[in-house]
């Protein structure tokens, strides 16, 4: 590997392409992990704006905060956000949610119809949410799994470590209900236990799909002092 290849992370790139584009039964998480400020985002970055790949990379920025300072479905109502923001500048490819609510709206009058023949004793109801959980975490929920259904998006997300629990359910359930999708979580070690690492990862297997740990390295110190620029002394006549 040359030095201008190492240090524009091309031979990271290479690998995470290839990743991407190999053939899976099941949907592909990729675990980008490392320190922070190791360059996890900058090689997100260069990965998108390669010829590599095909696929729309929508980052789902979050703050490199404490769990402790994240609200319950951030991450959730992040994703949908981003998510969104993408079908509005791309309303020719994809639905916006609010079209898909339209295209939906057979699916609420297939419910009343089963809540009456359940009324009048010829069936039973069917039911249009699921127990627990409030009607627009489920219209987000839905919308989600529809797009990346529909779409050639990869979802990268920032900060994976810091997900809150309600969140992580749902992007579990989302991941579950989508296929031939590739996901990108970035996570940033040193700042909990190995053991959180561990159980993360151990959660992502435990949903069936095709995970990977893709670990981002230092530069070697004597590698990066020798591309540093050469001071250049100036002789004053």
């Amino acid at each position: 590997m040359s030095m201008e290849n190492l240090i524009d992370r091309e031979h990271e790139i290479q690998n995470l392409s290839d990743l991407v584009n190999s053939q899976s039964s099941t949907n592909k998480i990729i675990v980008l992990s490392g320190i922070s400020g190791i360059g996890k985002s900058g090689i997100i970055e260069k990965f998108k704006m390669s010829k590599l790949i095909s696929n729309d990379v929508i980052t789902v920025k979050m703050n490199k905060s404490s769990v402790e300072t994240i609200e319950n479905l951030q991450y959730f109502n992040n994703i949908y956000k981003e998510l969104e923001d993408f079908s509005i500048k791309n309303s020719s490819l994809v639905p916006t949610p609010t079209e898909y609510g339209i295209r939906n709206f057979g699916n609420l009058l297939r419910y009343v119809f089963y809540l009456l023949r359940s009324v009048l004793g010829l069936g039973d109801a069917e039911p249009l949410a699921e127990i627990g959980e409030e009607s627009s975490i489920i219209r987000k929920k839905d919308y989600i799994i529809y797009l990346l259904n529909h779409s050639n998006i990869i979802l990268n997300i920032d900060n994976i470590q810091n997900i809150d629990t309600q969140s992580f359910e749902l992007l579990q359930f989302i991941i579950k209900n989508t296929k031939n999708k590739t996901f990108i979580f970035e996570y940033t070690l040193g700042e909990k236990e190995k053991t959180h690492f561990y159980n993360f990862y151990k959660e992502l297997i435990d949903t069936g799909m095709t995970v990977k740990n893709f670990v981002v390295e230092k530069m070697d110190f004597s590698i990066a002092k020798s591309l540093a620029p050469k001071i250049i002394h100036l002789i004053l006549m």
